[in-house]
Parts: structure tokens; C-alpha cells; sequence
């Protein structure tokens, strides 16, 4: 468990579906739950789940929210997964799933 990280609360997320600019002054955060290990020296995983966004031009909390064909959509959440296996020194694969609930 040592190589285990629990975070609650605020959070800066870099994954495919919640990028940072690190290159921004102000960078977005999410307000959820996060888990990564170091399962073992070949496998990784990070699972979680985010309910709220805060964009870098506001300082509240807000929910997730989408446009399609002018309609504003809210979201309850999105709870993703992300697998790392290390097959060898050379060869690394990669899992990822997110799933924006409605």
C-alpha cells in the first residue's frame, strides 16, 4: 500500500478527458474522488470519480455541462479508469475508460 495515493476534495486531473494547461496561470480542477497504485513494478491504475468542475476563468464549483444543437445538458458525474501494463522495457500499453453519466 505504499505506493498507493487516496485524494478527496479538489483535484488537478491530467487525463485524456480532463486535460490541464499547465501553461495557463489559472488551471481547471475538479471536485472528487481519485485512486492510483502501483499494483505492482509492470502495473498501474488509476480509477475515480469527479462530480463538479471549476474552468479556469471561475472560481465556484460547478456540474459538468455539454451543448449539442443548442441545447445545455448537465452531467451527474464522470467516472473514469486508466490501466498501465510495462510488457517490457520497450513496450507499454495503455486502457482508458470515461463514462459522462446523464
Amino acid at each position: 500500500y505504499d505506493k498507493t495515493l487516496l485524494s478527496v476534495g479538489e483535484l488537478w486531473l491530467d487525463l485524456p478527458v480532463t486535460a490541464v494547461d499547465a501553461s495557463r496561470q489559472l488551471l481547471a480542477s475538479y471536485w472528487g474522488t481519485n485512486l492510483k497504485s502501483q499494483l505492482s513494478d509492470q502495473l498501474y491504475a488509476e480509477i475515480g470519480r469527479v462530480e463538479k468542475v471549476s474552468p479556469r476563468n471561475e472560481e465556484d464549483f460547478k456540474k459538468f455541462s455539454f451543448t449539442a444543437n443548442g441545447m445545455t445538458k448537465e452531467s451527474d458525474g464522470l467516472n473514469y479508469i486508466d490501466l498501465r501494463y510495462q510488457f517490457t522495457p520497450s513496450l507499454k500499453g495503455e486502457y482508458y475508460f470515461g463514462n459522462l453519466e446523464d
